[in-house]
């Protein structure tokens, strides 16, 4: 965004930029932009749901390139292939760099949801931004290692709980926010704690008491909870074949 300037634009103009890049999917720009809003506006008001939405989604597609190429790279520095031992030191250093970029991101929006919390007063809204503060916290701790790495599980673990129980004692089983936060949740338990039968308890209840409830629902919100909930069908599938592997 180097070659705009922001600086005449109000609240409604930088989202409107925002939404022009989503559909240009650049994504650095709509998180670059949202940031932007919320140093400029923030004393106004919280974020209203459009411009939640955006700002979720600019974070998350930026963070997510770089999340897979990270992956990527670490994958093929375990490999033990002759070509990754050869170079590691200039893959360490690229996945340093990578690492650097996803750091910067999840730091900049933990310091939006601190403030979007203290704000919060809403079920929804809140439900949202902590498991977009459990969210960011498990991104970091997938590049860090040990002592940073488990402090990022704990306070990832302790937002995904508080997320959990909001969700199960206000929100539907059908409501996609709280299958969002069910399944990042379960994964979470999963992959992270390795607590697995907590993990797929959680999915499994989730996605019981969802598909018992979806002839009852809109259309609109039938078609998001379905997305949400095949995800979860195919983690129980997978880890259903994994422990009998095991």
């Amino acid at each position: 965004m180097a070659s705009m300037n922001l600086a005449p634009l109000n609240r409604k103009e930088l989202l409107d930029v925002a939404k022009l890049a989503e559909v240009a999917e650049r994504y650095d720009d709509v998180a670059y932009i949202m940031k932007d809003l919320w140093t400029r506006f923030k004393s106004e008001r919280s974020f209203d749901s459009e411009e939640r939405d955006q700002f979720i989604i600019g974070f998350k597609n930026a963070v997510t390139i770089r999340r897979t190429s990270w992956k990527n790279l670490n994958a093929l520095l375990e490999s033990g292939q002759r070509s990754a031992v050869q170079r590691q030191s200039i893959l360490r250093a690229y996945m340093q760099n990578i690492e650097s970029e996803i750091v910067v991101l999840c730091n900049d929006v933990l310091r939006i949801v601190n403030d979007l919390l203290g704000m919060a007063d809403d079920v929804i809204s809140r439900s949202i931004f902590l498991k977009t503060k459990a969210d960011y916290f498990r991104y970091l701790a997938e590049v860090k290692v040990d002592p940073e790495r488990a402090l990022c599980v704990g306070v990832a673990q302790d937002a995904y709980k508080e997320a959990y129980q909001l969700a199960r004692t206000h929100l539907t089983p059908t409501d996609p926010v709280a299958l969002g936060i069910f399944l990042n949740y379960s994964m979470f338990c999963h992959e992270f704690l390795l607590d697995r039968s907590v993990g797929v308890e959680i999915a499994k209840n989730a996605f019981d008491e969802a598909v018992a409830e979806l002839d009852a629902i809109s259309e609109e919100r039938h078609r998001d909870a379905t997305l949400i909930l095949k995800i979860i069908r195919e983690n129980l599938e997978l880890w259903r074949l994994q422990a009998g592997h095991s």
